[in-house]
């Protein structure tokens, strides 16, 4: 894991090269770096759905939220990125609807919901 200062500057660098004209290849390597520190923070403070994505906008990227998907499941298939931009704009949809809804909790009901179809 990062330092914390280094961390922190990790994300600043996130946000500002996302919010300018970005290269996916230079917000993967950024979201690799910091994958450790993301995790940890999740699982210890599970914090909402908004946090998160408060804290790496860029995550509502499809390649980078497959990136995301890939490194927590360790599942790399061609067709992932596909089927994410399926449901992409549903789990938004969706997301956006929780409010302070955590992610664990987030997660639990996008399952259920899926299973439900």
């Amino acid at each position: 894991m990062l330092h914390s200062d280094e961390y922190e500057r990790h994300i600043k660098e996130l946000k500002r090269q996302y919010s300018g004209k970005w290269v996916l290849s230079s917000l993967l390597s950024l979201m690799n770096v910091t994958e450790a520190n993301r995790r940890h923070w999740i699982e210890i403070e599970i914090p909402p759905v908004t946090a998160v994505l408060e804290k790496f906008p860029c995550l509502v990227e499809p390649s980078v939220m497959v990136n995301e998907f890939q490194h927590i499941t360790k599942v790399y298939h061609e067709d992932v990125l596909e089927r994410w931009i399926g449901v992409q704009s549903k789990i938004l949809a969706y997301g956006k609807t929780c409010g302070k809804t955590n992610v664990k909790k987030f997660l639990s009901e996008l399952s259920a919901a899926k299973q439900s179809d």
